[in-house]
This record gives structure tokens, C-alpha cells and sequence, in this order.
């Protein structure tokens, strides 16, 4: 990442970012159709999404899925839409950059109602505090952050909502790591109130403030709209990676970044000694 000697303050994501578990769709989208028609198509719907990660269908990860209000009945309809790179601000979307996006895409065309997938959603959340889809968190990543002995605000933000929020950063045992720490947090304009906010606390500039995340739409663009840095996390091949300054596929290899960028600041310590 060019420039990393600048970075004063970093915002950090929370799922996806902090620890990545790629497995959790497949017992997610189980819960979601048990008692429904499409209980039995789970194999060929498991396949069809997977095939989405991977960009071997009409759908490309990155892309902007438009909301369609319309009734299917084979999954071959279901599994059988496109999205587009951009989009019209009046258009009701969904931003197809992660795997919970995906999962919201599927289910939403599938006809699951929403309290079904709530309950989906928090029954997996579950699995993944100890049971078979459990998190685990990278040490790689944790003494890198701890390092960070130069910065000066590490914040903490997750969409996630506060219990369940609380509850992965207590299994995780990382609340220490942070300055900050906001649940709940309306991601993107949340991002950009935050940022806002830590320009004038912190008296840094807008290129002095680096976001990390793995969801482009909630975590980078409202900080990028500002003048600030993005580093992307991310598994998949999203669409147009080259408009953030950095991007690494694991939590491991965000570790080794911020692990450059203390080498780098502790090299312009020593410069102005």
C-alpha cells in the first residue's frame, strides 16, 4: 500500500475482517429452507451459490443486485439473474460483495420470509461461538494490531447488532486491541459520521485515516468518498479491486500489511530523529 507511513488512525471491520469463516453459508441456507418447498433443491442451490463465489455464473461477486418482487418456481429461475457494476441511485439493491449478501440475494428470491431468516441468521451466528461452523481468530493478526504502537485511534466498527456483536468480540478476546468500538453501526453512513468525527478529535486529514473491511459498499466507499485510504479483504474476485489502495485475501495477509506499515513508521521515526 503506497504511502502507509501516513496512516494516523485505522477503522477496522469486524466479520469477515477480523476472522473469516467460509463455510458458514452452507448450514446458513440449510436453516433458511428447512419446512420450505425448496428444502429438498438445497444441494443444487448450495452449487448454484457457490458457483456465484467463484464467478462461474451469470452473477458476478461486486456486482449490484436489483431488487425484483416476483414469484419463482424451479431453482434454475432462481439461480438465474445478473447484476450490474453500476447502479441509479433510485434503484432498491443489494450489494453483492460478501457472502451474507449473497445469502440475502438468494433467500429474498426464494420467497423465505423474513423472520425465517432471522431466525437462520442467529442460529448460525450461534455456530459459529463453539459449535461445528466456529470462528477462530488469527494471532497473526491480533499481535499485529497490538504493534500498531504508532497510530493513534484504532476504531472498531460491525453492522452487526450489539449482542451479537459483543458476543464475537468477547469469543475473539479483542476488545482491548481497540480505542473505539461501535456496534450497530449503520454502516455506510455510519462510516462517514464516524470518519467526520475523527477528523476533528484527532486533528488528521483525510488521507491520514485508513478503513479496512470486506465489504466494499459498507466498509470502504463512504471512506474513500472522503479522501480516505481502503484496504479490502476479501476471498473472492470482486469487480474492479484496482479502485482501493490495497487488497489481500485473508486475515493473515491483512496482518502482514499492517506489520509493513509499522516497519514504515518507525523507519520515518528514525528519519526525523
Amino acid at each position: 500500500m503506497k504511502n502507509a507511513e501516513e496512516v494516523k488512525v485505522i477503522i477496522f471491520d469486524l466479520d469477515g475482517t477480523m476472522y473469516q469463516q467460509e463455510t458458514f453459508h452452507r448450514l446458513y441456507l440449510a436453516y433458511a429452507l428447512e419446512g420450505s418447498m425448496w428444502e429438498k433443491e438445497y444441494d443444487r442451490l448450495l452449487l448454484g451459490m457457490e458457483e456465484i463465489f467463484s464467478n462461474q455464473a451469470l452473477f458476478k461477486m461486486g456486482h449490484y443486485y436489483t431488487n425484483v418482487d416476483q414469484e419463482y418456481e424451479t431453482v434454475e429461475e432462481v439461480l438465474d439473474f445478473t447484476g450490474s457494476e453500476t447502479l441509479s441511485d433510485e434503484e432498491s439493491f443489494i450489494y453483492g460483495g460478501d457472502a451474507w449478501s449473497l445469502l440475502n440475494i438468494l433467500t429474498a428470491r426464494l420467497g423465505i420470509d423474513e423472520n425465517k431468516r432471522r431466525s437462520a441468521f442467529i442460529r448460525v451466528r450461534k455456530q459459529m461461538l463453539g459449535g461445528e461452523e466456529s470462528i477462530i481468530s488469527s494471532q497473526t493478526l491480533t499481535a499485529a494490531i497490538k504493534n500498531l504502537e504508532y497510530i493513534k485511534r484504532k476504531v472498531l466498527m460491525t453492522n452487526t447488532h450489539a449482542q451479537s456483536g459483543h458476543e464475537f468480540i468477547e469469543y475473539l478476546n479483542i476488545t482491548s486491541l481497540f480505542d473505539e468500538i461501535y456496534l450497530d453501526a449503520k454502516k455506510p453512513d455510519g462510516m462517514q459520521e464516524v470518519i467526520k468525527s475523527l477528523l476533528i478529535r484527532e486533528k488528521v486529514q483525510p488521507h491520514e485515516i485508513l478503513s479496512i473491511g470486506d465489504h466494499p459498499w459498507n466498509d470502504l466507499l463512504p471512506a474513500k468518498k472522503l479522501g480516505c485510504k481502503t484496504l479490502l479483504v476479501t476471498p473472492f474476485q470482486l469487480a474492479d479491486p484496482s479502485q482501493w489502495d490495497g487488497v489481500v485475501t485473508s486475515s493473515d495477509e491483512l496482518a502482514v500489511v499492517l506489520m509493513e506499515l509499522t516497519k514504515s513508521k518507525q523507519k520515518e521515526r528514525e528519519v526525523l530523529q
